[in-house]
């Protein structure tokens, strides 16, 4: 009876708006916090149309907190889950991750200004604690997080966090808030840009005040999506060694098995659905090197200079996430030959012109010394065979969803394949 009542009152906000606004304050202010703040996150439809920054005001200081104010247990659990949560208390109110979990696309959609701090405040909130806990594991060896600084037209910004971190927006590691507010954030980006606002404004609201670098994954995609509109925003991304290392990364797993849509379709379909809608963007098939060609095809002298320079100081910036990192020489030589590939595969002197073999088109293409070697091709073909074994894997997957085969392969050529792929 409490529940159904609580829920007919917070459903009248809009009639009583005073009443509510005092009874999320009261609520914060009890012992029973974690028995209110489920509910109130369930009926927050009318919060998030008329008291969005209360709503945000209950859900930062409700969910909200830090490891270093929590008792060890001594037999490690805690240093593990300190990763899982990274500072957000019973984070799986919000599983799962989805860019339809309230509230955070109903909030972008009809108050910006204060989705756009619930997002950042819990993904800064998350960084921090992740910075925390890396330097002072002492379950394992503590590291040092690097930061990348980079320079956008409206000044520079620090960002922190590694190749898991950037995966937050596709709904990978992080808590399921942060999961849930970055998938959000970039289906809402994806709207406004589609319904005609500019797009250095989009990208902008999506990168300034962000701490973590995963909200640079949303602007590497944003700037995948709309090419023509972005050139001038991608070029501090796509001059960042890192950015080459983690988005790249993130296209290989974009074009394999999807991870984030797994969960209970029975129970949760709308919201895996609108995670399989955002995998399903046609640009997830690109990373940040198909930005290449349309920078150098620019016309614009001065941007051409700045991406080469960018480019071309790949090898004296290399993109270590750690200060420890920079003492295994190992992993620095490996660094050193992919950075050495990279600026062969962006450097305007690798990229060639040749007429189709038909003679009636011009193609435009990079010709990287590196790609020649036997080295490159034996890895060529591994990269070839894993893709074919996870195309199998998906293939079956799809098929047991379905209830039927999925037409791709056949009962016969799907087998073949995978035993093919591990020969």
């Amino acid at each position: 009876m409490e529940k159904k009542i609580r829920s007919l009152f917070l459903s009248s906000t809009g009639d009583v708006p005073q009443l509510v606004s005092e009874y999320l304050k009261a609520k914060l202010n009890g012992e029973l916090i974690h028995v209110f703040r489920d509910e109130i996150l369930k009926n927050s439809a009318a919060l998030i149309k008329h008291l969005p920054a209360d709503l945000v005001d209950f859900i930062l200081a409700a969910f909200l907190h830090h490891p270093k104010d929590s008792k060890d247990d001594g037999f490690g659990s805690h240093s593990l889950s300190i990763m899982r949560e990274l500072g957000l208390e019973d984070h799986f109110q919000f599983y799962p991750a989805s860019p339809v979990q309230p509230p955070f696309l109903g909030l972008l959609r009809l108050h910006e200004a204060e989705g756009l701090r619930l997002i950042r405040s819990l993904c800064n909130h998350a960084i921090s604690v992740w910075r925390w806990a890396l330097e002072n594991d002492r379950h394992s060896e503590p590291v040092t997080p690097i930061p990348i600084d980079l320079e956008f037209p409206w000044g520079s910004q620090k960002f922190w966090g590694d190749g898991q971190v950037y995966l937050w927006f596709r709904g990978t590691w992080g808590n399921e808030a942060c999961r849930s507010g970055l998938m959000a954030l970039e289906q809402w980006a994806l709207e406004q840009i589609e319904g005609g606002a500019k797009f250095e404004d989009v990208f902008r609201k999506v990168i300034e005040g962000n701490d973590s670098v995963s909200a640079l994954g949303i602007g590497a995609s944003l700037c995948l999506a709309y090419p023509d509109r972005s050139l001038a925003s991608a070029l501090p991304l796509i001059t960042c060694p890192h950015l080459w290392q983690w988005d790249i990364a993130r296209f290989m797993q974009d074009i394999g098995l999807h991870t984030n849509e797994m969960g209970n379709w029975f129970q949760d379909r709308a919201q895996l659905q609108a995670v399989r809608e955002l995998n399903q963007k046609p640009h997830r098939k690109q990373d940040i090197r198909n930005l290449t060609p349309y920078i150098l095809l620019s016309g614009d002298n001065s941007l051409i200079e700045k991406y080469t320079q960018g480019i071309r100081s790949f090898p004296d910036n290399l993109p270590f996430d750690y200060e420890q990192q920079r003492d295994v020489p190992d992993f620095v030589a490996k660094l050193q030959e992919q950075m050495k590939l990279y600026v062969e595969q962006g450097d305007p002197q690798f990229w060639k012109t040749a007429p189709t073999e038909d003679g009636k088109h011009i193609q435009f293409f990079n010709d990287a010394p590196s790609l020649k070697t036997e080295k490159f091709k034996a890895q060529q073909q591994h990269h070839a065979d894993l893709s074919e074994a996870m195309s199998v894997a998906m293939w079956a997957n799809k098929s047991l969803e379905d209830g039927k085969l999925e037409s791709r392969f056949t009962v016969e050529e799907g087998p073949s394949l995978y035993r093919l792929g591990r020969t």
